[in-house]
């Protein structure tokens, strides 16, 4: 209870208020202002799928459907959060830190060949990009920094060594294995990996960014514009 509870407490209480202003917003006031005004509200299409969907986090699973929608499509990310959240805090509460390191590194390069084989199988674009099991590197990348990070105690040389690596690693990943006609094909094996590896690379220099000089430190890890866009992301993510 001590480790579960305040987990899911300041997740609950960060994303979830929100959240539900914004399903109030599309299923109840919409509806009720296309009766009582009409006029260009009756031009809103309904959603094609329903809020009890929403509500419980699975509308990715429903990617022809979601992308169809006129308001809600971006959720499909955060119902992948969602549903890792459910998952991930079991893991690292029960399972050796020396063995989930090792498996998500696993995973990271097996999801390239799972993203081949779904589309050889006929999985469509939009399912691939909406899948958790397909659409995950961001997140198993992020776990293993943070299992690290926390575990193992490293230099501010190396940290900084480790973040160029990776952002170069995944340019390089980028423009080889891009795909031929539409670089942001959603099917592409590798530009999901190649986004994940460049903002792992972001991430690691960000946390040591006063090695990289005043002027990338000062200007652009500790822009306060940039701060404040960040502060302000998940609900301008919403809106």
């Amino acid at each position: 209870k001590a480790y579960f509870g305040p987990f899911y407490g300041r997740r609950l209480l960060r994303i979830w208020p929100a959240y539900l202003c914004l399903l109030l917003f599309i299923f109840f006031f919409i509806p009720l202002l296309k009766r009582i005004i009409g006029g260009l509200f009756l031009a809103i299409p309904a959603e094609p799928i329903g809020i009890w969907a929403f509500l419980l986090m699975i509308q990715n699973l429903f990617p022809g459907r979601l992308f169809a929608s006129s308001t809600l499509p971006i959720t499909w990310s955060l119902a992948i959060e969602e549903q890792f959240y459910f998952v991930w805090p079991v893991v690292i509460r029960y399972a050796s830190r020396r063995i989930a390191v090792p498996c998500l590194v696993a995973g990271f390069c097996f999801l390239p060949l799972l993203r081949i084989c779904a589309t050889s199988g006929g999985l469509s674009p939009a399912a691939i990009y909406a899948n958790p099991l397909t659409h995950s590197d961001g997140l198993l990348c992020g776990a293993a920094v943070a299992i690290v990070l926390r575990t193992i105690r490293l230099r501010r040389s190396t940290i900084l060594y480790a973040g160029i690596c990776f952002f170069v690693l995944g340019l390089l990943l980028f423009l080889f294995y891009r795909p031929a006609q539409n670089v942001l094909q959603p099917c592409s094996p590798f530009l999901f990996s190649s986004v994940a590896l460049v903002s792992t690379g972001l991430l690691l220099m960000a946390l040591v960014s006063e090695n990289l000089g005043r002027f990338l430190h000062r200007y652009f890890f500790m822009n306060k514009k940039l701060e404040f866009l960040g502060f302000i992301s998940y609900s301008l993510y919403l809106y």
